[in-house]
């Protein structure tokens, strides 16, 4: 047996022996299955995930106007949790030197206990705004909450129990509030340089 022949009968049975198919045939072969970050598929998206809910703050004039910061639409409760977060974290460096600013309190954060038949139930944790400022607190909430696709009402509870929400005339109302009735607060296109929402508040 000469030296190439022998090399050819080894080489036969190496591949044999790992499962190469030796009859010249094509095969196709699975790849192997990974399972890392740039494999995951991504969150599946409302249909109304092109429409950028806003956290609303206000202006030097004691005004609202929503700013949007990029939050991804989901589902209900993980984008009213991004939005409430935005929210409560106050305006941004550059949103704080072209004059915005918020009447919630840093000590206050809002917690999402459910979203039922269009209304998102929020708990109030901590300090609660001063009386002067209370209104315009609970509007910034009302109008960013309600940004949200899907959401046009909510209920403000305080350690469970429902709370009766200031409306801008000053009467008080148990119901659920809408972006209607903080409509006469909220200034559009203000100031230049921001993501400023500009989809009109609804009146209804």
């Amino acid at each position: 047996m000469t030296r190439r022949l022998a090399l050819a009968l080894l080489t036969i049975v190496v591949l044999a022996g790992c499962g190469v198919p030796t009859d010249g045939a094509v095969r196709t072969v699975d790849p192997p299955v990974t399972r890392d970050r740039a494999t995951r598929p991504a969150p599946t998206r409302s249909p109304d995930a092109a429409v950028t809910p806003a956290a609303f703050f206000t202006t030097p004039s004691g005004r609202l106007v929503g700013v949007r910061h990029g939050v991804v639409v989901t589902t209900p409760v993980a984008t009213l949790q991004e939005v409430l977060a935005e929210l409560t974290a106050g305006p941004a460096a550059g949103e704080l030197s072209k004059g915005l600013g918020t009447a919630l309190p840093p000590t206050m954060s809002l917690h999402v206990l459910r979203v039922a038949d269009g209304v998102a139930t929020l708990d109030v944790v901590g300090d609660r705004p001063p009386s002067a400022e209370l209104t315009t607190a609970i509007a910034q909430v009302v109008l960013s909450v309600t940004s949200v696709p899907s959401v046009d009402g909510v209920r403000l509870t305080l350690d469970g129990q429902p709370l009766d929400a200031p409306l801008p005339g000053g009467a008080l109302t148990a119901r659920p509030l809408r972006a209607s009735d903080y409509r006469s607060l909220v200034v559009a296109r203000w100031p230049d340089g921001l993501d400023i929402t500009d989809e009109a508040v609804p009146t209804s």
